[in-house]
């Protein structure tokens, strides 16, 4: 290969290489503009006496994270887990709701819109352990009728939403 192959090659390999790197630095920008745009945000409901500047009087202000409690790490029946995974989205399907509830009390449009992605994933969310709850009691405890809808699932493609973009 001449020299002047493996300089084109080097300078492809290094314009590709800066644009991974712009691409990057672009993503970090965007992150670190939402957290210097937020605590400034912070600062100006500080300043404005939207909030207490004592730290005692922001308490009610201040997140206080509780310990997790730890996952299971054992599961029953196949059933039962999918019933309490339904359980679960239902009731994050209910803290979405009161979220927009919340939202449309307060004329916020902007939020209830971003909210209703959410209310929509739920919907989707729940209709899919349902309708997963129906197939596995028409199964029973039939090992093929489970292998038959392990390789249903395993056809669904994943496919990304606008919010993930």
């Amino acid at each position: 290969m001449g020299a002047a192959n493996k300089e084109d090659i080097q300078s492809l390999q290094l314009s590709f290489i800066a644009k991974i790197l712009s691409t990057y630095t672009h993503e970090m920008k965007n992150h670190l503009a939402i957290i210097k745009e937020s605590s400034g945000l912070m600062q100006d409901m500080f300043e404005f006496g939207k909030l207490p500047k004592k730290k005692r009087d922001a308490q009610p202000f201040l997140a206080t994270l509780e310990a997790i409690d730890k996952p299971p790490s054992t599961f029953g029946p196949l059933l039962e887990l999918f019933e309490q995974v339904l359980e679960h989205e239902q009731s994050v399907t209910a803290k979405i709701h009161k979220l927009m509830d919340q939202a449309l009390s307060e004329k916020d449009h902007a939020t209830s819109t971003e909210l209703q992605w959410f209310v929509t994933e739920q919907v989707e969310e729940e209709s899919n352990f349902s309708s997963w709850i129906k197939k596995l009691k028409m199964v029973g405890g039939d090992g093929r009728g489970v292998l038959m809808l392990d390789q249903e699932a395993a056809k669904r493609v994943f496919s990304p939403t606008a919010l993930a973009e």
